[in-house]
Parts: C-alpha cells; structure tokens; sequence
C-alpha cells in the first residue's frame, strides 16, 4: 500500500518520503549510539580493541530485509585528524564505504569550528562532555552535556566552546559537501 501526503488531526503533513527520512536518520543514529557505547564501555589494551571487526550482515527485521555488515570500531583505532570544526576521530568514514554505511560519524573536540554549511547532507550532533553554543543561521542556542542538534542541508552552522561531540552525517561527513559562509 503507497503512503501519500495527508494532514494529521493536528495539522502537520505526513509522507511517505518523510518516513522514509525518519526511519533512515533513526537507524544510523541507533547505529552510531551502538558504537559511541562500544567505545564508552571498551577497556584500553585490550586484544580485542587491536583492529577493527566487521560482522556478517544481520538482518533486518523492521525493514524486512539484510542492513549490511556490523561494524565495530574502538576509540585508538580509526584516524584522528585537524578537521575545520576541531580534532576529529573517524569513528566511520570514507574509509568505510565499501561496507556500505547508512551515515558517517566523527567524534569531534570542538575548537573554533568555522561557520559552513552542507548542501547534500543533514548532520547531527551530540554533545558527548563539555558545552557551549552552536549556531545555526547566525542564531546562538546553548549545548551541554546530552544535548542533540538536527542540522539539515542548508543550514550555515558553527560551533564555540570546549565540547566533545558525536557528529553523524546522513548520508556522510565528505570533504566535496563542506562550504564555507561568507
């Protein structure tokens, strides 16, 4: 049966390719919380951390089909790098398409992320420690500790502070997506 567009009782509009949107954005993000934990949870040293495991792919009930490979990554493991936004872990990343992610993920230590802004992907981020402020379109909103902001495509954002924060980029985080604001 094909959704079509609909008003709710409340007025908000529904859709198939909205759905569609949600169902992808909550599946990379409960994907990219797994590995946060995985992280969070891992002990340094250990053999288990020394590379990074990928698993067969699992099914996927709730889509009704296979997801693709699961990935396990362990901080100390992927690429730390200066990024415009700060220092950058590639917890997933361009180095992982081949396995077909359905996002990117950087945890990023926030230092005087330059306003920019992304025409392809929408990101999210979420503030692992520390606080401050993101701007979007030269609007200030203040961030701590579990905060979580939905950047969509469009949007000139900048961050200020001293945080760590999960960045998840759907589809990804790539360098060709990146404009800086005037």
């Amino acid at each position: 049966m094909e959704m079509s567009s609909k008003s709710t009782k409340d007025g908000h509009a529904t859709s198939k390719k909205a759905l569609d949107r949600f169902l992808l954005w909550r599946t990379a993000f409960n994907r990219c919380l797994a590995t946060l934990e995985s992280i969070e949870m891992s002990s340094p040293g250990s053999s288990a951390q020394d590379e990074t495991r990928v698993l067969a792919p699992v099914a996927g009930p709730m889509l009704g089909g296979t997801i693709g490979p699961v990935l396990i990554r362990h901080e100390g493991q992927c690429a730390r790098e200066r990024s415009t936004c700060g220092w950058r872990d590639r917890l997933i990343s361009h180095e992982d398409v081949p396995l077909g992610p359905a996002a990117w993920a950087h945890a990023v230590d926030i230092d005087g992320a330059q306003a920019h802004f992304h025409k392809r992907s929408t990101e999210l981020y979420y503030v692992l420690e520390g606080g401050g402020e993101v701007l979007l379109d030269g609007v200030a909103h203040a961030v701590g500790k579990g905060s979580l902001v939905h950047i969509p495509p469009g949007v000139v954002h900048a961050a200020h502070g001293k945080m760590r924060v999960l960045v998840v980029g759907i589809p990804d985080i790539a360098e060709d997506d990146y404009f800086a604001a005037n």
